[in-house]
């Protein structure tokens, strides 16, 4: 086993084996520092750790995502489509509520970024990263979002994107 390996699963034992998964649910930013430190960052295998954190918390590896690409310009196509793909999930599970508020007549609708709550804030970052990132597989990300939520704006950049 190679010394990253072992280090990774010691990081992991350390901060979620069941007694301990206290410490992701009480302080989630402990946890995402262990992970961006500087000493780890760039030697844990940060697929696994997407993994890891996305099984536990999605927003934890929402936020680990956006620090590897924002603060430590780390960039590949699975980070950027996991970062994504993270986004349209996120997207997705608030939309229902946005649904239904326009059905209940509670909202008029709304231009995409604008939506209340959680919404807007997550179409925004979506739409932001969609337009920034370089390396991520349009198709991909096309394929994940699927027909029942018209992300219009969003499918645009990526018909965009795909065509380039």
């Amino acid at each position: 086993m190679s010394r990253v390996s072992r280090g990774l699963r010691w990081v992991i034992e350390c901060v979620t084996p069941p007694p301990h998964r206290w410490v992701i649910e009480k302080h989630p930013d402990r946890c995402l520092d262990i992970f961006t430190d500087p000493s780890t960052v760039h030697t844990l295998p940060k697929e696994q750790v997407v993994q890891h954190l996305k099984s536990m918390n999605p927003d934890i590896a929402l936020q680990y995502l956006e620090r590897l690409i924002d603060i430590w310009n780390v960039s590949s196509q699975e980070i950027e489509n996991s970062l994504i793909i993270l986004l349209v999930e996120k997207v997705s599970s608030e939309w229902p509520t946005y649904q239904g508020m326009l059905a209940a007549g509670v909202l008029e609708p709304c231009l995409p970024g604008s939506e209340p709550g959680q919404l807007g804030a997550l179409r925004l970052r979506l739409t932001h990263f969609l337009e920034r990132l370089q390396n991520y597989s349009p198709s991909l990300v096309i394929r994940s979002l699927g027909y029942e939520i018209p992300l219009y704006e969003e499918l645009a950049i990526l018909y965009g994107r795909q065509s380039e």
